[in-house]
């Protein structure tokens, strides 16, 4: 047992809850950087999208149809993983059929598919054979050992479905045992993210000294809201545009309630689709629909079989300037800070049920609870999670050069 736990293994990251291939490279700034200004310690992790040949879940071969299938069930499945795992943290879900009792670790459910990337991490060794006592340190490669760090550990564990092709997660939420939390010291609170459209592109999850800075001034700042007991990321998102036209919907209907229960605006790359609360899906459903109506070469279309997608449109064959064509969509963040979806980001072509009739379909699902940024509509933006300052940045940003 001792030399499996100081084999360097692999692990799924639900990075903020998403999901990415990762390598890690730890050390000071001399070893992360090009510089020679004294920094903090840095942290860099290669991630590798789930569909792509690189990565141990792997699908196989399969359609792009497919593929989009998959993300759309994931999301969907993301979006209750979250639902009952927040219930769970207020202690308004009793599962009766729950056994765990890690003292660190509150009852959780067992869920499908709760990421889209994974990440593989070399972890280096422990100090202490697994069972014995808490781990003492924690060693990235040779070069710094962190103290008092905590990673669980499980001799059995069900349902998992990734055939111990993976090892475990890593958790970057707000909670006291989350790795950016227990190593805020060295990182000074940071981490970060570019994630690419293009699956066969390797982007990086980066900590402290290695996170590009923008340069002044540029990009937006919007508060981090952070809950107690709940693990995931809130920012207050205050409307919506379209076609750079503010939609009429109540800002409360985007408001936390219920201590977190309901409402809310949740930053989660878990889920690849964003989804909206009911209210706010109907009035961009509603302003998309009278949009297109007017546009000649639109014509409504049923969503490809099984998919959860209400918005499409026939795109064979697609207009003359593609997805220019189609309206921008925007996201408004307290502090005037404006999420653009591109928009390539905001709808996808997909296979008809027939040959020749593809479709153009809204990338975005309604949601009854609260609303979900998803990773699709966060392409092309550097968000750095300042936990110190309580802030989310992010920037526009070409995250297929090396990001």
């Amino acid at each position: 047992m001792t030399q499996i736990m100081k084999a360097v293994r692999d692990v799924v990251c639900s990075f903020l809850s998403t999901s990415f291939l990762l390598f890690s490279v730890w050390g000071d700034s001399s070893t992360t950087t090009t510089t020679t200004e004294a920094k903090p310690y840095g942290l860099t992790m290669g991630l590798i999208h789930i569909h792509s040949p690189a990565s141990p879940l792997y699908p196989g071969n399969i359609s792009y149809t497919e593929k989009i299938r998959r993300l759309v069930n994931q999301s969907a499945a993301r979006a209750q993983h979250l639902d009952f795992t927040i219930s769970s943290a207020l202690n308004t879900y009793i599962n009766t059929n729950q056994t765990m009792t890690n003292d660190l670790i509150r009852p959780k459910l067992q869920f499908q598919l709760i990421a889209t990337y994974t990440i593989q991490v070399g972890l280096g060794t422990f100090d202490e054979a697994f069972p014995a006592d808490p781990f003492k340190s924690f060693y990235f490669g040779q070069t710094e050992p962190i103290e008092g760090i905590v990673f669980g550990c499980a001799y059995d564990a069900k349902n998992t479905q990734y055939d111990w092709e993976v090892s475990g997660v890593l958790g970057l939420g707000y909670t006291p045992n989350s790795f950016p939390v227990q190593i805020s010291n060295l990182i000074q609170g940071a981490f970060s993210f570019c994630l690419c459209r293009d699956l066969h592109t390797t982007t990086y999850l980066r900590f402290g000294a290695d996170i590009p800075q923008p340069p002044p001034g540029s990009g937006s700042v919007t508060p981090l809201v952070l809950l107690q007991d709940i693990p995931y990321y809130y920012v207050n998102l205050q409307g919506i545009s379209v076609d750079e036209q503010r939609l009429q919907i109540d800002p409360s209907v985007f408001a936390i309630r219920k201590q977190g229960q309901e409402g809310g605006c949740v930053m989660d790359n878990g889920s690849t689709f964003t989804s909206l609360i009911r209210p706010a899906y109907d009035a961009v459903i509603a302003f998309l629909e009278s949009y297109f109506s007017k546009i000649h070469d639109f014509i409504r279309a049923p969503s490809p079989s099984d998919l959860k997608l209400d918005l499409c449109y026939k795109w064979s064959p697609p207009p003359p300037l593609g997805f220019e064509d189609l309206p921008p969509i925007t996201f408004h963040f307290e502090n005037n800070a404006n999420l653009e979806i591109a928009h390539e980001d905001g709808f996808i072509e997909l296979d008809g049920d027939t040959p020749g009739n593809e479709v153009m379909c809204l990338a975005i699902m309604p949601n009854d609870v609260r609303t979900i940024i998803g990773s699709l509509q966060q392409a092309n933006y550097r968000f750095i999670y300042d936990l110190n300052g309580r802030q989310l940045k992010f920037t526009p940003e070409d995250c297929d050069k090396n990001s």
